[in-house]
């Protein structure tokens, strides 16, 4: 969904919520969205307002988010992260390498690449006697 065209004092309330819904979709966070209208000389909306707006739309149009938008949204913020830092983490930082550590091993969470890998195990019961040969044993008691 493009960003629509940012809402005038005399919008609706329709209108301000789909502006911000927008924002939402298109990958920024509330504290993005809240400065941006703060950029936008739109000091009106509060973060508590802002969160507000979003989830009337989201329920007024039974709006139901399907689960790999959802991944995919957090993903792309993931590459935004680390090309933010990137230059840092070149240069050595070792702040900048530990938050980077961090954002991949969240993007691993988010594809399941952490995963335990199902191993199976598969062992025989042989008896070495010393000075015999190698036979299978058998657990049973007789």
């Amino acid at each position: 969904m493009p960003f629509l065209k940012k809402p005038h004092l005399n919008d609706s309330e329709e209108t301000r919520r789909e502006y911000l819904y927008s924002l939402r979709i298109a990958g920024l966070s509330y504290s993005d969205i809240r400065n941006r209208l703060f950029e936008e000389k739109n000091t009106r909306y509060s973060f508590e307002r802002i969160k507000r707006l979003i989830a009337e739309h989201i329920e007024i149009h039974n709006i139901v988010e399907p689960f790999e938008n959802i991944i995919y949204l957090e993903l792309s913020r993931i590459d935004e992260a680390i090309k933010a830092i990137n230059s840092e983490v070149k240069q050595g930082n070792v702040y900048a390498i530990d938050r980077l550590l961090k954002l991949l091993d969240r993007r691993a969470k988010y594809l399941g690449l952490d995963k335990p890998i199902k191993q199976e195990m598969k062992t025989t019961n042989k008896v070495i006697v010393i000075g015999g040969d190698e036979f299978e044993h058998d657990n049973q008691s007789n």
